[in-house]
């Protein structure tokens, strides 16, 4: 899903029964993602370092992306090897 903003767009990714989906977005700068927790276990946003506390089932985490590049994360909460997901940011134009 995409929703217009006067900062960019902005984009939704749905955390189900461990997985992302999509698992996988690509952005312009100034975009923001938002994770929705639509499972009934409490899941997070990992990005190595930086990311989410653990969201509650309906709990939301939105990240604006600035620089260009990968963004590459897993769930924090379990961390299983299909919980992954990636955010490539492209520059504007």
């Amino acid at each position: 899903a995409v929703a217009a903003s006067s900062a960019g767009q902005v984009y939704t990714v749905s955390i189900r029964t461990y997985y992302f989906e999509p698992a996988e977005l690509t952005v312009s700068q100034g975009d923001s993602v938002t994770w929705v927790n639509d499972d009934r276990y409490a899941h997070s946003i990992d990005f190595g370092g930086f990311g989410s506390d653990a969201l509650r089932p309906g709990e939301t985490y939105s990240m604006e992306f600035g620089a260009v590049g990968d963004y590459p994360y897993v769930c924090g909460v379990h961390g299983f090897s299909n919980e992954t997901g990636i955010v490539h940011v492209q520059a504007i134009g």
